[in-house]
């Protein structure tokens, strides 16, 4: 409507933003809700200006819309033509496309516009949309492989230190482990371990003992 009936590109666009802004908004709050598993149709940040671009190339037929437009809205080669009210279609706004393209190029989905443009389109107009589109989706994966190689770094160091931390606090409890404090071997039972000193109490043993910096550990 704003495109082709009201011929209002600015308001075409104030609508398109305030849309795009909708939806990243939405976006947003479904990530930081821990849903992850976010249905592609309901997210889709590229489909704004997309159809925004699909709109300018392929617009509806008025009556299609329900409108029957006069031929004052034409030029007045098409008022000569002696065409009907009803025969009178939109016609393709491919400067507006590619303005689309070149100021959105981040915003649009690269593989349905290039579906969507006419075949007999000079790919000099589309250079500056495609160099922006190519860097973008070049800094994306630059990105997505940097993020990956954190994550995996991150990832070995936490085993690395798990497996060193388990490591320090590995021990053995034989036949001959006696209790530190009545002597006698710790067997099956409940037991706490010094972690200065090594030496092991029996748990039962151990409550009877006064609390201080070198309080032992609960085994088990």
């Amino acid at each position: 409507m704003w495109v082709h009936l009201l011929n209002s590109w600015d308001k075409a666009l104030e609508h398109c933003a305030r849309t795009q802004k909708k939806v990243e908004q939405q976006y947003v709050a479904k990530v930081l809700g821990k849903n992850l598993k976010v249905k592609q149709e309901e997210t889709n940040l590229y489909e704004t200006y997309t159809m925004l671009v699909d709109v300018c190339l392929n617009p509806l037929e008025p009556i299609a819309l329900g409108i029957v437009l006069s031929n004052g809205i034409y030029d007045a080669e098409s008022s000569n033509s002696g065409q009907s009210e009803l025969d009178l279609r939109f016609q393709p706004r491919m400067d507006l496309a590619l303005a689309v393209m070149r100021q959105f190029s981040e915003l649009i989905d690269v593989t349905k516009v290039l579906h969507i443009i006419p075949d007999e389109t000079n790919l000099k107009s589309l250079s500056s949309f495609l160099e922006s589109a190519l860097r973008h989706q070049a800094s994306l994966w630059t990105r997505l492989v940097f993020f990956t190689n954190a994550v995996h770094r991150e990832s070995v160091q936490s085993h690395s230190a798990c497996v060193a931390t388990t490591a320090a606090q590995m021990f053995k409890v034989t036949t001959l482990s006696r209790c530190r404090q009545c002597g006698r071997r710790i067997g099956n039972a409940a037991f706490v371990r010094y972690p200065d000193s090594g030496d092991l109490v029996h748990y039962g043993c151990c409550r009877e003992l006064p609390v201080d910096s070198d309080s032992p550990t609960l085994q088990h």
